[in-house]
C-alpha cells in the first residue's frame, strides 16, 4: 500500500513540475522557453558538440565489445534454400542424379533496360 501511495505522489509531483515549466511565466517566458533559448546559444552548442565528441567513441567501443565489430548471422533458416539460389537439375539429367543448388541468374536493376 505504501508503494502505491509513494508512486501516486511521485506522479503528482512530476505533473506539477511539468505544469509549472510550461505554463507559469518567469518574466516574459516560461521556464521551458528559457531553457530552450539557453540551449540555442553558440556556447551551449559548443558544449553539446564537445560532449558528443567525448561520449560517441566510448559508446562505439562499448557497442563493439558487447556486439562485436562484425556479427555474421544467417539470413535463412537451416535446411531451407538460401536466398538468391534456385534448385535445378544436374547438367547430366540422369535419373537418380541428385539435385544441385546453383546461384540464380542476376536480376537486372530497376533502371536498366534488357
Amino acid at each position: 500500500m505504501f508503494r502505491l501511495v509513494r508512486t501516486a505522489m511521485s506522479l503528482v509531483f512530476i505533473a506539477l513540475v511539468l505544469w509549472f515549466a510550461f505554463t507559469v511565466k518567469l518574466g516574459t517566458k516560461t521556464l521551458a522557453q528559457h531553457i530552450d533559448a539557453i540551449g540555442a546559444t553558440r556556447e551551449a552548442q559548443d558544449l553539446f558538440d564537445g560532449a558528443r565528441e567525448t561520449v560517441n567513441p566510448a559508446l562505439e567501443e562499448a557497442r563493439d565489445r558487447i556486439v562485436g565489430e562484425h556479427v555474421e548471422a544467417p539470413t535463412y533458416i537451416e535446411g531451407e534454400r538460401p536466398p538468391g539460389t534456385a534448385e535445378v537439375d544436374a547438367t547430366s539429367g540422369s535419373p537418380g542424379q541428385p539435385r544441385v543448388r546453383r546461384p540464380a541468374p542476376p536480376r537486372p536493376s530497376p533502371g536498366s533496360r534488357p
